[in-house]
């Protein structure tokens, strides 16, 4: 079992199955991760253009058109994140279209985002100049530089 990416502990305890994956909690900072990654390939697939537009069961009906719900939303989290963290730097999982980003980034903060979909990542970039990864090993982080990760889904 690998180390809890929070804490450094060794020990965990299977505690979710979603389909087919498992999730594991750390016994102890309590830490819920996903047990055994799966490769980028399988990521990918999950998370194909049909995920953002209703093609596929599970995903959004009209990802990009619903842009004003996921923006509300954006400005609610970073709300409930300023009273805890100043603005600094964030980095977000699942950026999608960039909605988040571009809000943090008008609330003060230096993004950046991993995305894995081509097509939200294109959206990200080409309407609000945002440069996302399709993997977090592509992020060049200086030990301890980020003030909040932020996991959308």
């Amino acid at each position: 079992m690998p180390s809890c990416p929070s804490c450094g502990s060794r020990q965990s305890h299977r505690a979710i199955e979603v389909g087919s994956y498992w999730y594991s909690s750390c016994d102890q900072c309590g830490l819920l991760r996903l047990d055994s990654l799966p490769d980028a390939s399988a990521i990918a697939s999950l998370y194909d253009a049909d995920y953002f537009a209703a093609v596929s069961s599970g995903g959004y009906v009209d990802y990009v058109g619903d842009e004003h719900v996921h923006r509300r939303n954006a400005r609610r989290h970073l709300g409930r994140l300023r009273g805890l963290h100043p603005p600094g730097t964030l980095r977000e999982v699942g950026s999608a279209a960039g909605f988040l980003l571009d809000e943090a980034r008008h609330a003060g903060w230096e993004v950046r985002g991993i995305e894995v979909s081509e097509p939200m990542t294109r959206e990200a970039e080409e309407r609000f100049v945002l440069q996302l990864v399709d993997d977090v090993s592509r992020i060049d982080l200086p030990r301890a530089s980020v003030g909040v990760v932020w996991p959308t889904r």
